[in-house]
């Protein structure tokens, strides 16, 4: 009967948040640390509003997520969870104001900045759309805010893809899908859970070890240098992944605070695009390498002569069959260059850093690196 449990359990683990889904929530105890991802759209027009809370509706009842609200295990047994919303309001999730004067982009970001600096009802699903309408020529504006733990960045634009019509008449969408039904689950029921989801994991674990033990002890008996390298060069990695960074290699950017500012650097992408791969790199390399020079010319500006910065960069690990909740993305931390004068070198150089990131050994480990982390007191962390 256990067993039986444990085997019905794992069927569903995606109730449960990954571990690199919990260290992002985790990391919210400390408000400087804020998970929130924040998106601006701008519109031709504004929508027809009916229209648009009809399919907001119907897309809350089909997408993962857009209902669920995250409750935590007595003592942490278990990473969070998602249960559905008993209380669920759509109007608390979706807004619509006039844009404040001077009612051009300017006004809708710092909208959108007010919105980032605020944290999230975390008795409610995590998301907000603010439509923000009467812009300059009768355009509208939509701030889109996700907390990270719900999706990452290929994920929320495939949300996105759910609320618009990329054609002028999509046709009839069929009858409204039911709606979920809510869900209570007290101290009793998240502790059973907690503990049946733990039994999973360790049931599923075991399975797969013991499963892949016959050719693993192959591998090692025909190549024991070969595997022991390898075997090191994966700590190694996962070393390099974890590496504390006590400082931002920086004397002009050094503290953390909660006032933010968003603003928006026009280019175009085509151009970009084909600047990059004139030279055998990729829109990304063109990206970072521009925002090093930038940064570069920045702290010049500010009388420091900086080399190299430290940068997160997230790397997609997203698949096709995954699901558009959760995270599929992990995050490599490591020095790119800023003081190379020529864009072209620049590019190459970032080139080069970026293609030794992606083919770190510890990208797949990096669930099992999260929930190590999460065990950690968010001080350390």
């Amino acid at each position: 009967m256990l067993i039986e449990g444990v085997v019905r359990m794992s069927e569903q683990v995606d109730v449960h948040m990954r571990d690199s889904d919990a260290f992002s929530w985790y990391m919210e105890d400390d408000p400087l640390l804020r998970s929130t991802v924040v998106s601006v759209f701008v519109l031709e027009r504004a929508p027809d509003w009916p229209r648009l809370e009809e399919r907001l509706e119907r897309a809350s009842r089909q997408t993962p997520g857009l209902r669920h609200k995250v409750v935590e295990a007595p003592m942490r047994l278990a990473t969070p969870r998602w249960v559905v919303d008993p209380d669920f309001d759509l109007s608390w999730h979706v807004r619509r104001f006039q844009v404040a004067p001077p009612r051009d982009l300017a006004s809708v970001l710092d909208h959108a900045r007010r919105m980032g600096m605020a944290g999230f009802d975390r008795d409610r699903p995590l998301w907000e759309y603010t439509f923000l309408e009467g812009l300059d020529d009768g355009r509208c504006a939509v701030v889109m805010k996700l907390h990270h733990s719900l999706t990452d960045g290929v994920g929320g634009m495939e949300l996105a893809r759910l609320l618009f019509d990329v054609e002028p008449d999509p046709g009839d969408l069929g009858p409204m899908p039911p709606a979920p039904s809510g869900e209570h689950l007290g101290t009793v029921e998240l502790t059973r859970d907690a503990l049946a989801y733990d039994w999973s994991r360790l049931f599923d674990f075991a399975r797969h070890r013991l499963g892949a033990a016959p050719g693993d002890l192959a591998q090692v008996l025909r190549h024991p240098v070969t595997t022991a390298g390898d075997l090191l060069e994966t700590a190694r990695s996962v070393g390099r992944t974890v590496e504390p960074a006590n400082d931002t290699l920086s004397p002009v950017m050094t503290e953390r605070h909660l006032s933010w500012h968003y603003d928006v650097v026009e280019l175009p992408l085509d151009e970009l695009r084909a600047a990059a791969k004139s030279v055998g790199c990729s829109l990304n390399d063109g990206f970072l390498a521009g925002i090093g020079g930038g940064l570069h010319r920045y702290h010049e500006r500010h009388g420091a002569d900086v080399d190299e910065l430290r940068l997160t960069m997230p790397i997609s690990i997203r698949k096709a069959d995954d699901p558009i909740g959760g995270n599929r993305i992990t995050l490599q931390r490591f020095r790119v260059p800023i003081g190379v004068e020529d864009p072209v070198a620049r590019m190459q150089a970032v080139h080069e850093r970026c293609a030794s990131v992606r083919s770190e050994k510890s990208l797949p480990l990096t669930n099992a690196i999260a929930g190590t982390l999460n065990l950690l007191p968010r001080g350390v962390v």
